[in-house]
Parts: C-alpha cells; sequence; structure tokens
C-alpha cells in the first residue's frame, strides 16, 4: 500500500466526515499556485455570493436488501415517510455511526454496526457507501462548473480525521475510501485540528487580520480547539521559520461535541416521562422521533448564553408520546412534574409544549463544557504550555454561541480566536492542505512504536526469558523501539535504520507484528503497557542462497500515517513495507 501521493493532479477536493454532518468543497490547482488560495469552491451558491460546502447530515439508508437507497437529507425524509406508512422496519437506517471508529477496541473489516432498530451490518460497507456519494456528488458539481476537463485520476483527495484516531482508524477510512473508487495515491488523511489551523493561518495572510496575524508570526505557539458535532480535539503548534506548523504538544481528544447536548435533553425527557415510554415511543411512533431530533438539532443551534429569560427554549412533544405516557403512566404529565426536581424549571403550557427556563437549558452544555475546559486548563498548567496565549477556536460546535462565550470566560487571560465560518475551517483546511502537505512539518508521537523480534540474551533481560536457539542464548518477543513516545516526528525525514535477519531466505514475505506502548523503554512486547496494533509486511525477493539476508528498516511519516522501508543489505534493493492495522498478528520470519 504506498502512500505517495501523486504529482500530476489539477485539483483538490476535500471531504469533511464527521460525526452529525458531512461536507465537501474543492479548489483548483491553478488558483492555489497563483496565490488565490482562499477560492474554495463548495456545492452551492448562496444569495450574498458566498460559495457553501455540502452539508449533509452523516446519514446512510439501506433497502431491505442491503442496498444503498441514499444519504443525508434524503435519507432522513425517505425513512421518515417509509415510517408512515408503517413500511420502514425492514430498511436500514444508521446515523451518527463515525464514532465507531474511535470507540470499537477490536476494530477489524468485519466489525458491524447496529441500526435505529438494532439491525446489523458491515461498518466497512456503510462507512464505503456514505464516502462514494459524498465523492459522486462533488464530481457533478466539479461538472457543473465546467470543469469536466479535469479527469478523475487528476483529483487528489483529502480525507479528515480526528487527531486522537489511532492507526487502525485510520487505515479504516482509507480502505473504505478505496473500495468508494478513491485510490491510495490520490488521497491523503488529514488530521482535523491540524487543518483547521492551516486554514486560520491562510486566512490571517490573505485577509491581513492583525491579531490572527500575530498568531501565526515564526516562533509563535497557540492552542487550537477543535470541537465538532462527536469529537473535541487539541493540539499546540509552534510556527517555524519556514512558514510550515509543528507541533509541540501531542494531539489529545475525546467524546467532547455537540451530540453531548442531544444526549442531556434526551435524557431528561426520559426522566420526566419514564425510560420504557420514551423507548416504546421511539420504535413505534419513527415518524415522530426523528421529526422531534430535526427540530432539537435546529433549536440548539439557536440556544444562546444569556443567561435570561431569552433563552428559555420552547419543545413541542409530539402528541403521540403523551398518550403514551398518559396510558403507561396511569398520569398526565402535568400531574407528573408538580413532583418532579423540575417543576421549577420547566413549564408546561398548551398541553403539548414544554417551556424550559435557562438555568436547565444551561445545564444540557454543562457536562460537555466542563469536560473541554478542565482538560485545556490541565494543558495550560503544564510548564511545557508556558507562553501559550492564543487559543483557537473552531469546529461546527464552536459556532455556538453558548461554547464561544464558556472558552472565552473561562479563559479570560488568553486571546481567543474564532475564525469566520469557525465551522467550516477544517473543511477549508482539508482543500489547502491537499495543495500543500507539506503545512506541516513535524508532529509529537503519542506512543513507543516498535517491532516484535529476537536478540541476543542479556542481563537487562530477565532471566527466566533466555531461550537457547541453535546454540546461542536469546530472548523472543523483544519490543524493539524504532519511534518513542513525546519524540518529534519530522514529516518525511526517515528514523535511522534497523537491522533484522530473515531466517528463510525462500519466503516472499517477511513479517514482523507492531506494538505500542505508553513508556519509553519497554523491554518486551509482553510487558503491561504494549498492545499489539498490527502487522508490517515486507515483499521481497526469494534468495536460495545460503546467505544470511539482513533488512535494514525504518519508520516514516510521509503524511499523517506511519509508513516503513525496507533495504536488502546485502543487495542494496530498497523495499516499500506496508502496514496492516487491521490485521492482529502475522507469522514471524524474523
Amino acid at each position: 500500500m504506498a502512500l505517495t501521493l501523486r504529482e500530476d493532479y489539477l485539483l483538490s477536493a476535500a471531504i469533511d466526515f464527521g460525526t452529525t454532518y458531512c461536507g465537501v468543497m474543492f479548489s483548483l490547482r491553478k488558483d492555489f499556485e497563483e496565490g488565490n488560495r482562499l477560492r474554495i469552491w463548495g456545492n452551492q451558491q448562496d444569495n450574498k455570493g458566498d460559495m457553501n460546502s455540502l452539508q449533509e447530515p452523516t446519514t446512510v439508508l439501506l433497502d431491505p436488501e442491503r442496498k444503498f437507497l441514499s444519504f443525508g437529507v434524503e435519507a432522513e425524509d425517505k425513512y421518515k415517510n417509509f415510517a408512515l406508512k408503517s413500511a420502514h422496519r425492514e430498511h436500514y437506517y444508521f446515523r451518527h455511526f463515525k464514532m465507531t471508529l474511535h470507540r470499537q477496541i477490536e476494530l477489524t473489516l468485519y466489525t458491524e454496526l447496529e441500526d435505529i432498530n438494532g439491525k446489523k451490518h458491515r461498518a466497512i460497507a456503510i462507512f464505503t457507501m456514505a464516502i462514494r456519494f459524498l465523492k459522486e456528488r462533488l464530481l457533478q458539481n466539479i461538472k457543473r462548473r465546467e470543469f469536466s476537463y479535469i479527469g478523475e485520476h487528476e483529483i487528489r483527495w483529502v480525507l479528515t480525521v480526528p487527531a486522537m484516531w489511532s492507526e487502525k482508524a485510520k487505515q479504516y477510512m482509507r480502505e473504505a475510501a478505496k473500495e468508494a473508487g478513491i485510490p491510495y495515491n490520490q488521497l491523503a488523511i488529514a488530521l482535523e485540528p491540524e487543518v483547521a489551523a492551516v486554514y486560520c493561518k491562510e486566512l490571517s495572510i490573505q485577509r491581513k487580520e492583525a491579531q490572527m496575524l500575530a498568531t501565526f508570526d515564526p516562533k509563535s505557539r497557540y492552542m487550537v480547539l477543535d470541537l465538532g458535532g462527536g469529537t473535541g480535539d487539541v493540539t499546540l503548534q509552534e510556527v517555524q521559520d519556514d512558514g510550515t506548523l509543528q507541533e509541540f504538544w501531542c494531539a489529545e481528544g475525546g467524546d467532547w461535541g455537540g451530540v453531548g447536548i442531544d444526549k442531556e435533553f434526551y435524557d431528561l425527557l426520559e426522566k420526566l416521562l419514564g425510560k420504557d415510554v420514551f423507548e416504546k415511543f421511539k420504535y413505534e411512533h419513527t415518524y415522530e422521533w426523528i421529526s422531534m431530533q430535526e427540530e432539537f438539532e435546529q433549536n440548539k443551534k439557536k440556544i444562546k448564553s444569556s443567561g435570561t429569560d431569552q433563552n428559555e427554549l420552547i419543545v413541542t412533544l409530539p402528541i403521540q408520546l403523551l398518550k403514551l405516557h398518559n396510558t403507561m403512566i396511569e398520569s398526565s404529565l402535568g400531574d407528573v412534574m408538580k413532583t418532579t426536581q423540575f417543576k421549577d424549571q420547566i413549564e408546561l403550557v398548551q398541553e403539548n409544549k414544554l417551556i424550559l427556563k435557562d438555568s436547565i437549558v444551561s445545564h444540557f452544555f454543562e457536562k460537555t463544557l466542563k469536560t473541554i475546559t478542565d482538560h485545556v486548563q490541565s494543558i495550560f498548567n503544564n510548564t511545557e504550555t508556558t507562553g501559550v496565549d492564543t487559543v483557537v477556536l473552531v469546529g461546527g460546535f464552536a459556532d455556538s454561541d453558548v461554547v464561544q462565550h464558556r472558552i472565552k470566560k473561562d479563559f479570560h487571560t488568553k486571546k481567543v480566536i474564532i475564525p469566520s465560518e469557525a465551522g467550516k475551517a477544517v473543511l477549508k483546511g482539508a482543500v489547502i492542505f491537499g495543495h500543500n502537505p507539506q503545512a506541516i512539518s513535524a508532529r509529537i508521537s503519542p506512543c513507543t512504536y516498535g517491532l516484535h523480534t529476537q536478540k541476543p540474551y542479556s542481563s537487562v533481560y530477565p532471566s527466566d526469558r533466555k531461550s537457547i536457539v541453535d546454540g546461542k542464548a536469546v530472548v523472543r518477543n523483544v519490543f524493539d523501539k524504532h519511534i518513542e513516545i513525546g519524540e518529534i516526528v519530522y514529516i518525511s525525514k526517515p528514523k535511522k535504520r534497523q537491522t533484522f535477519y530473515v531466517i528463510d531466505n525462500t519466503k516472499a514475505e517477511v513479517f514482523w507484528n507492531v506494538y505500542r506502548s505508553t513508556k519509553k523503554d519497554p523491554l518486551l512486547c509482553d510487558d503491561p503497557s504494549c498492545v499489539q496494533i498490527g502487522v508490517l509486511r515486507v515483499h521481497v525477493d526469494p534468495d536460495k542462497s545460503e546467505k544470511r539476508r539482513e533488512l535494514g528498516v525504518c519508520l516514516i511519516c510521509r503524511g499523517t500515517e506511519l509508513e516503513a522501508e525496507a533495504v536488502d543489505k546485502n543487495t542494496g534493493k530498497l523495499y516499500h513495507a506496508t502496514f496492516d492495522f487491521l490485521q492482529r498478528s502475522g507469522e514471524i520470519y524474523h
């Protein structure tokens, strides 16, 4: 799997694959090289003449035979219509499924997703369908804009992922993109907070905004806080003399996105109406349930941080939900509310409308925002971040007035910069990154990476691990370190080659198991800190000679993913090694 990008491209196209929404945009290489770096095209033109990205809910609908039907708004509308006719049960409806790749520890190509009704389908197929839809929609848009002279092989694609994602999750997205028709050598995987910073830096140069310009002066250091629908990422970067961005604090993140507010709201409804009532409503009245979700999603965006009665939220409860409650609880909602802890915070009017007062609306945001601000503060408390006085706030969730107010309030001693269209910073930055992947020059390794091997026994190893092989004392299962936790990894700069000896020269493939560790120097791969994350394979020319083959292996990061190279020290021939993070183990020949 060669990850080196083709250089003969004419257009950079980005897919921002979000938990709640997806977006696509593109720009021409000619425009970028002529200095028009913010001439980025979207899906449609609004009445102000601005180009908007395709913003579609991350929702996939399949027919009963598991064939793709629709994506986004169309998928939601179709499923609702099926639900009206009670014809939806056999269909497959997947929503907010991206976080499976973060939460699933044993992620494989056979991992399954559950739809809204618990029916299962292979996750890789769902991701592939979504990416293919977005790809085809963008290709149609390119043709509509009279760029039909550009062939598909002349497009460089960029797919965004959270910075906290594992190598396994990133490879999973690459495999899904390949199945969707995007070749390996036309795809770059981009980290969301990094490309957001790339956009903000370009925006400061093009529009000459004084505060932002100062943020991206050489030697300047800043934090990027990227808050999306499902996740939040934090990374800290320093601007280098050549204008590139170098990470100096390892990217971190968690489930800190806007969906946390949804959960708090629906948890409240469960407490008011009863969990059994709410679950029965979602199952029996799917049309009303999806409509309710859509309404809250829109209302959530309008919530302000004013702290006044103007911040009250009015929620219309479906009649079907109230009827279920009255039947199953045998009491009206109004009577129940008089006895709840929320009686002073919620008012029921016109039988089916809840007026949620500011105190409880603010509570929806509190858990998620406290998690974010506590984590950010813990980073600022570290001496390594001394002097960082700027927070660049981006992402779809960062468009929320409540979020902006809280970040500014809790970090009032810092400059909080919120670029115009903060929600599109990742997508537009990904388009720019496609033209200039070298914009990021170095990252901090989140862990120690090493390969499983065998070494001569010495006193540094426990005596009970000594084995005798061909009359020599050896230790098996040794952790051969290649990259250390906290180490600066420079992009496209190879590490020192480490020598391995191949036992069987007749084999066409050599395998190593790949491990990561939270320690700097683990001795053995079965150390409690070590986890096997995949397999490294090298395809070699079989050799029938009896001369022992030596391979010099080094790890390299040309982009956001680990790569490796191997050199046959006997012949000097260079072999491209490939990581397989979706397979747990391989046969070992070294």
